[in-house]
């Protein structure tokens, strides 16, 4: 995703890599970390687009309602499989 943006000329200054978010989850929590020291009051979230929902809610659930999204242009084959996955991880993060 970081080429993605470095691509659509979003300076690599402004761009945080999570390399410790293992998972979804992990990636928010990271992120909310960072908004003490770093001070940012929104959030654009850059995945695929099967993946956005989720990581939307969680950032919600987490106190942090700025948050927009994006993602790339284009479907692949294993998108189906991962479709599904993320509308059961939606319901299982939202219920849980």
């Amino acid at each position: 995703m970081k080429a993605y943006l470095i691509k659509k000329n979003v300076p690599d200054s402004v761009i945080f890599v999570d390399n410790f978010g293992n998972n979804t989850l992990a990636t928010v929590k990271n992120t909310i970390k960072l908004t003490d020291s770093l001070h940012f009051k929104s959030i654009l979230v850059i995945s695929q687009y099967f993946h956005l929902t989720r990581t939307k809610m969680l950032f919600r659930k987490a106190n942090f309602p700025n948050v927009s999204s994006i993602s790339p242009r284009y479907f692949e084959f294993r998108d189906f499989y991962s479709s599904f996955r993320e509308f059961v991880a939606y319901y299982t993060e939202h219920l849980g």
